[in-house]
């Protein structure tokens, strides 16, 4: 399954912010909820990083984000329920 999301700076950053979510069970986070479900654990976790923008212009941002959500579909069948 898969989950789209972008971040500013470092992306060891972002991925330790993920798994702090699953270690640490925050279930109300997507992320955490799901590596913390029946079958799931942090070993399941991969990061990819799809494209790396250099404009700080967030509605580009948020647009090259939506483009991936749509390309992966991952609001329909991911992890980018709330997106």
């Amino acid at each position: 399954i898969q989950y789209v999301g972008k971040f500013y700076g470092k992306a060891k950053t972002r991925l330790s912010s993920h798994r702090s979510s699953i270690n640490t069970k925050q279930l109300k986070k997507t992320i955490g909820a799901h590596f913390n479900g029946p079958g799931h654990s942090e070993c399941h976790l991969k990061f990819t990083i799809l494209e790396r923008v250099s404009s700080k212009n967030p509605l580009y941002l948020r647009e090259r984000e939506i483009y991936y959500m749509n390309k992966f579909n991952t609001k329909m069948h991911g992890l980018n329920i709330y997106s």
